[in-house]
């Protein structure tokens, strides 16, 4: 980082007269997993109380003034660790007025001592920025912001993917127009920090993309380019993020919803189409054209599935399948939808999900008429989930139609009605979620039972057991006239 030292000592020892404010930051528990020594970063403006970790171990080397961290000679050292414990007392009782100006001294005399000088800086400086009695130095003080960052990037390399992240983040809070520097120090901080990235940075990163689109100074392909950095570490954190993973998915539907009017199908087609044709075995490639149709809900987009199709086929996953079944049932092609449901039940690990994966395709073949298949993938819910209703209605229309194709006998053909409403029975006693459908099939399949006359001519009585055996089942004989 380029610091002009006569600019920074202009900016920074601006005296600031001004009263203690509301303490900014709240006392957050450390990080556990991280074994060095720590500083708990929070934002400002933050609203999901989740603290940032930032370590401080000395990995990269230092610059050379930072030899002697604390000062050239013991005296110094001391007056600076006296000092460090007067400001912190300061910022305990939220002084921020005395605090900036003994923060200043030690800026100048210690910058290499400790973060927590740099950390301070950020509650000091917006705090004081914020007061209505110094508005006129406002723009000081975030000049002052913006150096100390860039300090803590020099003197902490360590630090540098977290102090370009928050350059990039207070950039966009209080110089929004300032986008070209906000792309470029929110870029340097994703490359450093990849998945660790602090979540202030994606958002703050997009907006500065997105009003560069507006100004003409970027173009389509270049936001294309951009939300391609910020997805990985969007996906990563929505998904593997523990405690802030319902936070992370916030900030991801934040900036889909942004990008939905710019992520036009036919431009996704426009740009990625050649470079697919280009580099047919790309799977980075597609994975990324995928998420770009996905963003954009280009669902029923061919070259979609057409891609999703290729990913499928060289790493099968349930949540593709599971796709790729809901595109065909949209599409009224049973035949494939009810073979993506199937791989993506086999596929899945949790049984509930595979109960509904299988059940969707016993729906699907029921209402194509496809009975058999119908009863097969019932039987297989009926395998997780002895007692589940809806696979129970299944089966019992399903082996009433079967028997009027498989059943010989018209007595028999009637007879399957008997059996379909036994089903219906016991999918109404064990689920009660379906028991009025299953009431209402009662009534409606009592007409398809064979009447008491042509059963007496057969020598059947009501209350006996009779096998229906083209269909495998056995039921009770009774008469509804």
């Amino acid at each position: 980082m380029n610091i002009k030292m006569n600019k920074l000592f202009v900016l920074l020892f601006v005296p600031i007269i001004a009263c203690a404010g509301t303490k900014a930051v709240a006392n957050l528990p450390a990080n556990p997993s991280v074994a060095k020594e720590e500083v708990i970063i929070v934002s400002p403006v933050q609203e999901s109380n989740s603290p940032k970790v930032v370590s401080v171990q000395d990995e990269k080397p230092r610059p050379i003034e930072c030899q002697k961290p604390w000062g050239p000679t013991p005296e110094d050292s001391l007056e600076a660790r006296r000092n460090f414990a007067i400001l912190q007392a300061d910022m305990d009782i939220n002084e921020y007025a005395t605090a900036y100006l003994l923060w200043q001294k030690l800026l100048s005399q210690v910058p290499c001592a400790r973060t927590s000088l740099y950390t301070d800086a950020e509650t000091i400086l917006t705090q004081l920025a914020a007061k209505p009695e110094n508005a006129a130095k406002k723009e000081i003080l975030f000049d002052s912001l913006f150096i100390s960052l860039e300090m803590r990037a020099k003197y902490f390399p360590d630090d540098e993917g977290y102090a370009t992240g928050r350059l990039a983040y207070y950039l966009s809070l209080y110089r929004p127009k300032e986008f070209q520097r906000i792309i470029s120090y929110g870029e340097k901080s994703m490359d450093l920090k990849k998945e660790l990235t602090e979540y202030i940075v994606p958002s703050s990163y997009m907006n500065a993309v997105l009003i560069g689109l507006k100004n003409n100074k970027l173009n389509k392909e270049q936001v294309f380019q951009a939300y391609e950095r910020v997805a990985p570490i969007l996906e990563h954190n929505s998904t593997n993020h523990g405690d802030y993973m319902e936070y992370w998915k916030q900030i991801q539907q934040t900036i889909e919803e942004s990008m939905r009017p710019i992520l036009k199908c036919s431009d996704i087609d426009t740009i990625f189409l050649p470079k697919l044709k280009a580099s047919p075995d790309d799977m980075e490639l597609k994975n990324r054209v995928v998420r770009f149709y996905r963003t954009a809900k280009c669902l029923d987009n061919p070259n979609y599935i057409g891609t999703l199709n290729d990913l499928f086929a060289k790493k099968a996953d349930p949540s593709t399948a599971e796709e790729l079944a809901k595109y065909y049932e949209q599409n009224n092609n049973i035949r494939q939808a009810n073979e993506y449901y199937e791989k993506a039940a086999e596929l899945n690990t949790d049984p509930k999900r595979q109960v509904y994966f299988y059940l969707k395709a016993a729906q699907l073949s029921l209402k194509g008429n496809s009975y058999s298949q119908a009863q097969s993938f019932a039987n297989k819910v009926m395998g997780l989930d002895n007692n589940n209703g809806n696979a129970l209605l299944i089966l019992a229309v399903s082996k009433y139609y079967i028997a009027q194709s498989a059943c010989d006998d018209a007595f028999d053909k009637r007879a399957a009605a008997w059996v379909a409403i036994d089903m219906f029975q016991r999918a109404a006693n064990a689920d009660p979620s379906v028991a009025s459908e299953a009431q209402s099939k009662i009534a409606s399949f009592k007409k398809y039972c064979p009447d008491k006359e042509t059963a007496f001519f057969k020598g059947i009585t009501a209350g006996q057991s009779y096998n229906v055996s083209c269909i495998g089942a056995t039921t009770t004989v009774r008469f509804f006239e």
